[in-house]
């Protein structure tokens, strides 16, 4: 399957977690990342803004990725894979946030 900046979420990701593994999910995930930046659109910044993420222990900053749930961390299962909605959320909806062990939490 081609990845290109219009692949639905649930082609990407699958409609569940049984439909690929997370490496597969995840390499989708990069795939689609450059083809983004290759046709220079601003929902690539959109879509991998880690802000609500920060300090998650679960957090891979650099891939804009949830390493718990699989997925990007600004796409939510529900809203974004199963209802296909383009609304940014938190991959895990805020319910997974671990601080990192030794970071201060205000």
């Amino acid at each position: 399957m081609e990845i290109t900046i219009n692949s639905r979420w649930i082609e990407l990701f699958g409609s569940n977690q049984k439909d690929m593994t997370a490496e597969q999910r995840k390499d989708n995930w990069e795939k689609w990342k450059l083809a983004a930046a290759a046709e220079n659109v601003d929902c690539l910044e959109y879509w991998t803004d880690t802000y609500a993420c920060l300090g998650c222990k679960h957090l891979d900053n650099e891939s804009a990725w949830c390493n718990n749930m699989g997925l990007p961390c600004t796409v939510n299962p529900t809203t974004c894979i199963k209802m296909n909605m383009s609304i940014v959320g938190m991959a895990c909806m805020g319910l997974s946030y671990v601080p990192k062990q030794g970071e201060l939490q205000f």
